[in-house]
């Protein structure tokens, strides 16, 4: 089966390569590039991903039926190719990942307005979860998340360091809950931070700080991790964030917070979690109020 890619992320690896099957799924691939990369190939209903291409694939086609991990794969000329399946990439747009740096201000009406209604959706979400373990896990996560959150909205460094060393690699799957939260609170530092020296200084000490942690975590973690401490996320977490900085509307926000939210079993709401929180880490006390449940200053 021949296909054609609609589009490609910036780091997307292209060209001339050798790799490997990493893992597969009905609606995704992942192949691990002879120099250590991923490129994660998509059904065309996902967003676009910094490392990924989405594939004009057709209706009812899955990754799984067609591939099995361990397997070899080729690329030549932008043309992909595995046992039984090549995927052209020359066809691709390109998709720029970087989520543009901006200084997001809750106290603005309609910004808030935004914030709130994606919080008022991911309670929502959280609560139906009907998972016990699941359950417990969050709380775990979200009681790390909240140091960090808390260490983060004073400048502390090394505070918010032990707090990503506590939250990497924390809860199951493939991508872990706590390093979802992580990739989701650095989208909303970099959307918030601005033009600000001290804020945008503790922005580049924490990705640092995950950048190191991430080398503790699994292989599409770390890459998603070490796409986040550069500024560059997957689509439906980007184009949220930016969106509640421009204070949209409640419609489109509803729409576009769904969207994030389905993405992976959990990994969506986790990044949602991770976005608000870091969205909301340096505004005015009276927009954090209790919504967040964050520690009290001290």
């Amino acid at each position: 089966m021949h296909l054609t890619a609609l589009s490609a992320g910036s780091e997307a690896p292209r060209s001339r390569f050798n790799g490997v099957i990493h893992s597969v799924f009905e609606q995704a691939c992942n192949i691990r590039v002879d120099d250590g990369r991923l490129l994660a190939l998509l059904v065309p209903c996902l967003g676009n991903v910094p490392h990924g291409a989405r594939i004009a694939a057709p209706a009812g086609f899955g990754f799984a039926r067609h591939l099995t991990v361990g397997a070899a794969v080729g690329c030549r000329a932008d043309v992909v190719r595995m046992a039984g399946l090549s995927i052209d990439l020359g066809t691709a747009q390109s998709w720029q990942a970087e989520l543009a740096a901006a200084a997001v201000d809750l106290r603005v009406p309609q910004v808030a307005r935004a914030w709130r209604t994606t919080w008022r959706m991911l309670e929502q979400r959280r609560t139906h979860a009907g998972d016990a373990q699941v359950a417990t896990l969050s709380r775990t996560v979200d009681r790390r998340a909240q140091r960090l959150a808390h260490a983060t909205r004073h400048l502390r460094v090394h505070e918010a360091t032990r707090a990503i060393e506590a939250l990497i690699g924390c809860g199951p799957g493939l991508t872990p809950s706590g390093d979802d939260l992580i990739v989701g609170f650095l989208a909303g530092l970099w959307r918030t931070a601005g033009d600000d020296p001290a804020l945008r200084t503790f922005r580049e000490a924490l990705c640092a700080a995950v950048a190191t942690a991430a080398g503790t975590t699994g292989d599409i973690s770390r890459t998603y991790l070490t796409h986040a401490t550069r500024g560059r996320f997957a689509e439906p977490l980007a184009t949220l964030a930016a969106r509640i900085g421009d204070g949209a509307p409640v419609g489109e926000i509803e729409g576009l917070t769904a969207s994030a939210l389905c993405v992976g079993h959990s990994s969506g709401r986790d990044g949602v979690l991770g976005l608000l929180l870091g969205l909301a880490a340096w505004s005015a006390p009276a927009v954090r109020g209790q919504d967040l449940e964050m520690p009290a200053d001290g």
